[in-house]
């Protein structure tokens, strides 16, 4: 499933078309061409069935497109399982159909450069070496958004998701190479998520385990699950549904989550089906917490019963059987169509069932529910989007923030490297350079969720806030609010400065930041007005400076005696002074909302 931009009607209007290829729309692909072919767009003689299409636009730019992929290649990929359910002509019209959509939205080129790249692409759905193979088309990322989405749109009879993760590796090891040759001319450095969706659509979830019930909460567990496991650990879509049933090791109170890695990636000139699985994927542990934990258990106390059910479908096919990984798949088909037989006998609760879900999460939770609005993806991943949008997130977009939450954390990029699977430390030690607008989005998000434990019965007010909603559309009317917060406290203690409001004797927040009143959320100035535009804008140069000096430690690593010490203070203070920063704001919420 894709999502197109359309127009209602014949308006200049925009909405989110869902769609998908089925061969039962035949009819309506056809009527596509032809109200293209009636534009003058495709040259008046060609028909649909046609091996080359003829296009014509401005009646001066002219390009073909040639629709010839080889059978004996796809026959093969039918008996291996890479496609299913799908012959050889449905699949050429599942390419033209996706052409036709795409016209309205890209150029000429870019469409025969995804034809070229599909077809090359096409020659290695079944190998490791794919990235290798690829590499040597320098333009070939150019179509990695294309071809990405077709497959998307395919996906009902598409098996094979780890060859887009791949592919998705080698769009950024690209990026990263083309950038220190382009960046002159202002290109991106990567593609990541926008970090404030990404936040914001935590918040959703976070709200989501906290209130959803009965079918609800079991329909979209694993939404859940590959919430909190994979933007805390960075697993590739396939490898999250690989965790296996008994996942949870505990070791002197602590607790640890194993999966299993792509143990054969890039490495071996052989075909996947050849391999066993102990040999293609390796056993690894991550510690987790205790909240994880409980949610693992929770979703198998509610959907471990199915294993026991024999003769499960309504056909009595189904056999009682202990499921050998986490995710269930019998619990999956009883929101969908519960009377089929699954298309493979294992029941494996795959990568496309999960993205399935999390598409239908989109759309009867995030949209129906929390009434935000679904948008495309922006290029500018600095851009802010409005309190009430949230823009697309994919499966794999958490392994990307899983990355920047270990930075965070206070993981060194030779670890991260390790961890997540770089060929190379340069592309760990590049998500250095995204730390501090994820910083900004992650400050907000906290303060949001301190502000939400003090008052829950605002809870939607204090989701659907951005940092405009709360400092509001100028710096006047910020100052406004913020004052009129500082001076509905009612000050006690007389300190350097002001007052000083905290009621308890520990002092703990003197001794965290060390006296500097002005910081503490508990300290009332001796002047009428405080320009938030300041206080912000100090609070942010401290974080920015310190994030200077990480990108110093990890870059002069080899030459600094004395480099983990500094590393873990220079996190430390991170986190301090977003912790404080984000006191200040749910403060601030907190009494924009009573």
């Amino acid at each position: 499933m894709i999502e197109i931009l359309t127009n209602f009607d014949d308006t200049p209007l925009e909405k989110i078309e869902t769609l998908e290829f089925d061969i039962k729309n035949y009819n309506q692909y056809i009527n596509m061409w032809n109200e293209y072919k009636n534009k003058g767009l495709i040259y008046h003689k060609s028909n649909f069935d046609d091996d080359t299409w003829h296009f014509v636009l401005g009646k001066i730019n002219e390009f073909n497109l040639k629709f010839l992929f080889d059978e004996i290649k796809f026959n093969r990929y039918k008996n291996l399982g890479i496609l299913k359910n799908i012959n050889y002509k449905e699949f050429i019209i599942s390419i033209k159909s996706y052409i036709l959509y795409s016209l309205n939205s890209t150029t000429g080129g870019n469409l025969v450069k995804f034809i070229n790249h599909l077809n090359l692409l096409f020659n290695y759905l079944d190998e490791f070496e794919l990235p290798n193979k690829l590499k040597s088309n320098k333009n070939f990322i150019s179509s990695y958004i294309m071809i990405s989405k077709f497959f998307l749109y395919i996906e009902n009879y598409f098996f094979n998701q780890s060859i887009l993760d791949d592919y998705e590796d080698l769009s950024i090891t690209q990026s990263r190479e083309e950038y220190h040759k382009e960046s002159i001319y202002g290109k991106s450095q990567r593609t990541l998520p926008n970090f404030e969706s990404m936040f914001k659509f935590n918040d959703i979830i976070e709200d989501f385990i906290k209130t959803s019930k009965d079918d609800e909460r079991e329909q979209f567990f694993p939404i859940i699950l590959w919430w909190k496991i994979s933007t805390i650990i960075p697993l590739r879509s396939h490898e999250i549904v690989l965790i296996p049933l008994e996942c949870i090791r505990k070791e002197k109170n602590k607790f640890f989550i194993k999966f299993y890695r792509n143990n054969l990636k890039g490495n071996l000139q052989k075909q996947t089906f050849i391999h066993s699985f102990n040999e293609y994927y390796k056993e690894e542990e991550f510690p987790i917490s205790k909240e994880i934990v409980d949610l693992i258990e929770e979703y198998r106390s509610i959907v471990d019963k199915y294993d026991q059910i024999d003769e499960f479908y309504i056909d009595k096919q189904g056999k009682a059987k202990k499921r050998q990984f986490l995710f269930s798949y019998r619990s999956f088909k009883m929101f969908r169509d519960y009377i089929n037989t699954p298309r493979k006998e294992n029941e494996f609760f795959s990568e496309n069932l999960l993205n399935t879900l999390r598409k239908l999460f989109f759309v009867k939770i995030v949209n129906q529910k929390y009434k935000i609005s679904i948008v495309p993806k922006s290029k500018d991943k600095s851009t802010s989007i409005n309190s009430e949008e949230l823009e697309y997130i994919q499966l794999m977009d958490t392994r990307h923030f899983a990355i920047m939450n270990m930075i965070y954390m206070g993981y060194e990029p030779s670890t991260i490297q390790r961890i997540v699977g770089h060929r190379n430390i340069r592309t760990s030690y590049d998500y250095v350079n995204h730390t501090e607008l994820f910083i900004n989005c992650y400050t907000l998000s906290v303060a949001k969720q301190k502000a939400l434990d003090k008052n829950s019965e605002s809870k939607n007010s204090i989701l659907d806030m951005d940092f405009v909603d709360i400092i509001g559309t100028s710096f006047a009317n910020g100052n406004k609010r913020y004052n009129l917060v500082r001076k509905s406290k009612h000050s006690k203690k007389v300190v350097d400065g002001g007052f000083c409001i905290y009621d308890k004797s520990d002092m703990n927040p003197c001794k965290l930041l060390r006296g500097n009143h002005k910081r503490c959320p508990f300290f009332i100035s001796n002047q009428n007005e405080i320009d938030i535009r300041n206080e912000l804008n100090n609070m942010d140069s401290e974080i920015s400076s310190e994030i200077k000096v990480l990108r110093y430690l990890i870059e002069n690593k080899k030459n600094l005696i004395g480099y983990r010490d500094a590393y873990r203070t220079t996190i430390n203070k991170i986190h301090s002074k977003v912790n404080n920063k984000a006191e200040i704001l749910s403060n601030y919420i907190g009494e924009m909302v009573r």
